[in-house]
């Protein structure tokens, strides 16, 4: 099958619905807030027992008001659970995101989220039209390419 044929594409049941669009929409949101707990290392400190507003701020040496909306963030969005004021790990965050955890993949938000790689995407109706890209020549497989 050809990239346009569609009928491998299976029909979405029910009403038409938006939330997969605004997911999309909100995406930068999403992996710009995932790239500041990560530098935080709040993944880390809650992985530690410190589990509450005002411990994380100050683990995280940063304001109790913004690890707040920060932590319900990534509660809202699957990240951490929150009980009784306590903020933990789902199993992701924890295997994932605790630099701690043998399987810590939380260094891979420099280079993904870097910004040569998000200014690349900046406006991509104009790149799709030129057929080019805004990265230098080398792009990201450049052999001295820092991200």
């Amino acid at each position: 099958m050809s990239a346009t044929d569609s009928s491998d594409a299976a029909p979405r049941p029910g009403p038409p619905d938006p939330a997969e669009i605004f997911d999309t929409i909100n995406a930068h949101q999403r992996s710009a807030v995932l790239r500041g707990a990560i530098e935080l290392e709040l993944f880390t400190a809650i992985a530690e027992g410190v589990t509450t507003t005002e411990a994380i701020a100050s683990r995280c040496d940063a304001s109790e008001r913004g690890v707040r909306i920060l932590s319900d963030y990534l509660t809202v969005i699957g990240l951490l659970t929150k009980k009784d004021g306590h903020y933990g790990l789902p199993i992701n965050s924890a295997v994932f995101l605790d630099k701690n955890s043998p399987a810590y993949i939380g260094s891979a938000v420099g280079f993904m989220n870097s910004p040569d790689l998000i200014n690349a995407f900046e406006n991509v109706a104009d790149l799709v039209r030129r057929g080019t890209t805004l990265l230098d020549p080398g792009g990201t497989v450049e052999s001295e390419y820092d991200g």
